[in-house]
């Protein structure tokens, strides 16, 4: 990421120098797609692992009913074991790249994973023609438990686009009876064997070497203990979490999409202290301008600020006005921020160019129009970390100049 600092300039000066710019065609088979996960789950309920996500040709099939988890995705995987008893998306990932010319991620919660009535969601930019990119696969561990997770064993039930291009996703809803045993762990719910609820290490419960099957059709006789037996169902903090009463939620996966944004376009935010979350006292303010530039694969920035000292941070997080969230580019280290505040205690600035190699965090491994998107959806803020407040002095919202 080509980075340089520069003495900082009137603010007034900045805003007049900002100019027009002409859109190019945006690519007709570049489509972005978001995908969000809600727990539906009860307060006391279950939560999910992050999300394994995928995006093939309609053959990569993450298990068959009544068989050894370990058949697929390929014969002898441990991915549906690892995935189902300790939520490591690790080795699924790698089947994943060596059967699919597609995409592949994980989609965290807001801390890992994914509570009651939580949210989760991620952009991924998708060829709508091409046959790797058809259809929607996905896979997650129900928590607390010895090995529930839920998948889907048809790989051709979630069609994102047909032979055309067209976007002809589906939003669906994954119910408790739908969740599968792996049979690769015993249910014992033994807190020291069962992740969430007091196991401290993967792979310690005791194996079963059974079948993969749903609790609701292949092994409808399995479920949570009994309540009264000492089990998770008894622990206060998921005296909720019964998922096979009828009517529970549970999980509910929706799509949107739009076309992928390779045109130039300019972004600006204003920062100011009061709107860090908590609000910070301060006499500093910014302003920072991104163009995206080069076909959609360069976002040059420049940042000018007053009445900052000792700046160590300058980063995009996502997350809407008054919502802290994750960093997912990091445009000043600290190195940098200390050598450019030597150059002028009252007004200084950094600019740079950033691309899709720079990208962290939640969008790590995306293209730069993930995080367009992001932006456009107004779900980035700009955050200027000093030594005075490491965590942001000041802040703002990214938003499109039209």
């Amino acid at each position: 990421m080509p980075l340089r600092t520069f003495p900082g300039v009137a603010l007034g000066a900045v805003l007049l120098s900002m100019i027009a710019f002409s859109p190019r065609p945006v690519a007709a088979d570049a489509t972005r797609v978001v995908v969000t996960i809600e727990n539906l789950a009860p307060q006391f309920g279950t939560s999910q692992t992050p999300f394994w996500v995928g995006f093939h040709d309609g053959v990569f099939d993450t298990y068959d009913g009544n068989t050894p988890a370990s058949s697929n995705p390929r014969p002898g995987s441990v991915a549906m074991e690892r995935l189902c008893e300790d939520g490591n998306n690790g080795p699924i990932s790698e089947d994943f790249a060596a059967l699919s010319n597609g995409i592949d991620a994980t989609i965290p919660g807001p801390n890992g994973p994914i509570g009651p009535g939580e949210v989760a969601a991620q952009t991924f930019v998708l060829e709508s023609t091409s046959a790797d990119n058809r259809y929607f696969s996905y896979a997650s561990m129900t928590l607390p438990s010895n090995d529930f997770c839920i998948s889907n064993g048809n790989p051709l039930a979630h069609p994102l686009f047909d032979e055309d291009g067209n976007f002809t996703a589906s939003d669906f809803f994954v119910t408790g009876a739908e969740t599968l045993d792996a049979g690769t762990e015993v249910g014992d719910e033994i807190p020291e064997n069962t992740a969430f609820f007091g196991q401290s290490s993967p792979n310690t419960g005791v194996d079963e070497n059974g079948l993969i099957g749903t609790l609701g059709s292949d092994r409808p006789a399995v479920g949570f203990l009994p309540k009264g037996s000492g089990g998770i169902l008894d622990d206060p903090r998921f005296r909720m979490g019964d998922f096979l009463v009828p009517g529970y939620p549970f999980v509910k996966v929706s799509f949107a999409a739009a076309p992928a944004v390779l045109e130039d376009l300019e972004f600006k935010s204003r920062l100011g202290g009061r709107d860090v979350v908590p609000a910070v006292r301060t006499s500093g303010r910014a302003i920072a301008i991104y163009t995206l530039r080069e076909q959609g694969s360069i976002l040059r920035f420049k940042h000018f600020w007053l009445g900052l000292r000792d700046v160590i941070a300058v980063e995009l997080r996502l997350g809407v006005e008054g919502e802290n969230g994750p960093v997912v580019a990091s445009l000043l280290s600290e190195t940098e921020g200390s050598d450019a505040t030597t150059r002028s205690k009252r007004r200084f600035g950094v600019a740079g160019s950033l691309t899709a190699s720079d990208l962290e965090g939640p969008l790590s491994g995306q293209p730069l129009d993930a995080l367009i998107g992001e932006i456009q959806d107004g779900n980035v803020h700009v955050v200027i970390g000093t030594g005075r407040a490491p965590e942001g002095e000041v802040r703002g919202q990214l938003d499109e100049l039209y």
